[in-house]
């Protein structure tokens, strides 16, 4: 695993590991429209083959039925992580 390497690399020791949290609605919003958001919150109802439609639309992109919740843990500990650099952690 990634966290792995970093022990080995005697990086795992300089790292804070801060817990996952999902993104508020303030802080989707300041990045992203109404509507990507509420497209993306919808993916958790959605077939696969809903899915597979919406991801064509966009570049690269894999979704599932999780993926809402994905999005919301990776957004929300960003803005965290960023947080707390920026308070100098």
């Amino acid at each position: 695993t990634i966290f792995c390497t970093l022990a080995e690399k005697g990086l795992a020791q300089r790292c804070v590991r801060i817990p996952a949290r999902p993104a508020v609605d303030t802080e989707l919003r300041s990045v992203h429209s109404a509507e990507h958001i509420q497209q993306i919150c919808s993916a958790q109802s959605q077939s696969q083959a809903e899915l597979d439609a919406m991801a064509g639309s966009y570049n690269s992109v894999f979704l599932c039925p999780k993926s809402t919740s994905s999005a919301l843990l990776a957004a929300g500990s960003v803005v965290e992580a960023t947080k707390r650099v920026c308070c100098g952690e």
